[in-house]
């Protein structure tokens, strides 16, 4: 059977005959993986990137 977007991973992985405790550890894993990946993409007070040096002309 194949299934993909739209299935919890947790189905997916039933159907693909893990057990139980080995399906606990990969959907808790990859709940971790998606807060951790939150958590980056919502960090503020980052130091901006270095800009190139401003060229002074006619002095």
């Amino acid at each position: 059977m194949k299934k993909s977007l739209g299935y919890p991973l947790s189905v997916i992985a039933e159907d693909m005959g893990e057990p139980l405790p080995r399906i606990k550890r990969i959907t808790t894993t990859a709940a971790a993986d998606q807060m951790i990946a939150a958590a980056l993409r919502n960090q503020t007070g980052a130091p901006a990137a270095p800009q190139p040096p401003t060229r002074v002309t006619g002095e």
